[in-house]
């Protein structure tokens, strides 16, 4: 006896069972498990990019739309108001494919400056917004079961004037930043800090980062979930675009130094800005009035309370646009830009690009709505982590005005290696039955391995020593593996 091997029948080590094959499978390859029982070769699919029909989720005279994602109960969030009624309106939604359905609406209040986000820890989303019976601010907490959403009780927010809620993101402990323009105090741009518990809301000091009145202000937060990068138009700074990073602590936030980004003046969704974690990096998308209102996006870096340009300016849209909103699909690496054109061939838009450490490298420009958003709204996007699927909400600039949504499939690839199963004992033909040694056993039908090295299942299915995701065992010679039964 010389190895390992010598004490293993042929082909096998243990714990083999017989599968019908799904397609044509080799011998001593990893294979994944279907939903019907049969399996199928580990390996990976490119997907090609696709994007479902405009779906109605809002009646006539709707504005102010805001979305999330509830990531424990894999709901689209959005919120709205419905001019006519004056009512602010909640619908849950549901992804499948390229197309969402919705649950019926949940009023709230009436209101405009709506904006939400999603409390994994605590499984609540937080709405705030400005009331229009008496321009004051209030935050509202909800539970969502199903399509249902159940209100806790409103929270005014100490906050007058008009003032406006340019957005919301969470952070930590229940903990949320508000940013907003403070008309009450000469529309300068102000953080604060919201507290959830349950469905109970209590809020910190205002904190100004920039003492001249602000537009369009966002909000994105990298590694370090209590520190976040903000975008705005700083109207005291000819309405160029700016950053500061607002660092949170307990209630109090403070501030680095303000940067300017452009060097002209920014309209439109000049504050959306977008964490991109691939590359450790921040992006914004503007309409950059200082170079014929073409649409611009931005690659920001983050270095503690700093933040700078990593690179230059790339523009998306060689014409007049509106309203750019930016959302990253982090499982494809994708950085999405939905926007209106003004010019002819005036459209909803759409473009989808790939960020690097310094630049965005974007692709070509498609449409899907001839119809624009209309002239005070900006699209509303949300990334739903489960589906892997990018959402628009919009508004068409047409009679009755009524919401909209559609679903976008980025290009990518998929893999299964997640169902990994087993090891083939031998070749088994497509709808043929087949013994496959399963994990737990000890498959001899492999080879090149290193005895005492861990492998890993790859996403193309070969073994290697490199890390994945999903652990296939450890070799126990250069042609037999113990596979792994931890999960």
């Amino acid at each position: 006896m010389t190895n390992l091997t010598d004490l293993l029948p042929a082909g096998a080590g243990g714990k083999q069972v017989d599968f019908v094959a799904s397609g044509t499978l080799g011998s001593g390859i990893t294979v994944a498990l279907k939903t019907d029982g049969t399996v199928e070769a580990v390996t990976e699919t490119s997907i090609p990019e696709s994007i479902g029909s405009s779906v109605n989720f809002a009646g006539s005279n709707t504005g102010y739309i805001y979305s999330t994602f509830d990531s424990t109960n894999n709901k689209v969030i959005v919120i709205n108001t419905d001019s006519t009624s004056a009512a602010t309106e909640v619908r849950v939604g549901t992804v499948s494919g390229t197309s969402i359905s919705f649950g019926s609406a949940f009023t709230t209040s009436d209101s405009y400056s709506n904006v939400c986000d999603y409390d994994p820890d605590g499984q609540v989303v937080l709405f705030v917004y400005t009331r229009s019976s008496n321009n004051y601010l209030y935050a509202i907490a909800a539970t969502i079961s199903g399509t249902t959403v159940s209100f806790g009780s409103e929270q005014y927010l100490g906050v007058t004037g008009a003032s406006q809620a340019y957005d919301l993101k969470y952070s930590e402990s229940g903990k949320f930043l508000l940013v907003l323009r403070d008309n009450g105090n000469s529309g300068y741009g102000t953080g604060m800090v919201l507290t959830v518990s349950g469905t109970s809301i209590s809020y910190g000091s205002k904190y100004v980062f920039i003492s001249s009145s602000i537009n369009n202000g966002s909000a994105a937060s990298g590694t370090n979930s209590a520190q976040f990068v903000i975008t705005y138009t700083d109207n005291g700074s000819s309405s160029r675009g700016a950053a500061n990073v607002a660092t949170i602590s307990g209630t109090a936030i403070s501030y680095g130094s303000q940067l300017l980004f452009t060097s002209g003046s920014t309209v439109g969704n000049s504050g959306n800005v977008r964490y991109i974690d691939s590359v450790d990096r921040f992006v914004c998308c503007y309409k950059d009035s200082g170079n014929s209102g073409y649409g611009t996006a931005i690659v920001l870096s983050q270095s503690g309370t700093s933040v700078s340009t990593a690179g230059s300016p790339v523009v998306f849209a060689s014409a007049n646009t509106e309203h750019a909103s930016g959302i990253y699909n982090s499982t494809d690496d994708k950085y999405t830009v939905f926007y209106r054109r003004n010019s002819s061939p005036a459209g909803s838009k759409y473009i989808v690009g790939t960020v690097s450490t310094t630049s965005i490298s974007f692709g070509s420009i498609s449409q899907f709505d001839a119809n624009t958003t209309r002239n005070y709204e900006r699209y509303a996007t949300t990334y739903d982590t489960n589906a892997n699927r990018v959402v628009c909400f919009y508004y068409r600039d047409s009679s009755p005005y009524e919401g909209y949504a559609v679903v976008l499939k980025n290009a990518g690839v998929e893999n299964n290696s997640a169902n990994f199963v087993g090891i083939t004992d031998a070749a088994i033909s497509s709808g043929a039955s087949g013994s496959i040694t399963i994990k737990g056993g000890v498959s001899t039908n492999v080879t090149g391995l290193t005895p005492n090295s861990t492998y890993y299942v790859q996403n193309d299915g070969s073994l290697s020593t490199t890390s994945s995701s999903v652990t296939a065992g450890k070799a126990l010679s250069a042609t037999s593996i113990n596979l792994d039964y931890s999960s």
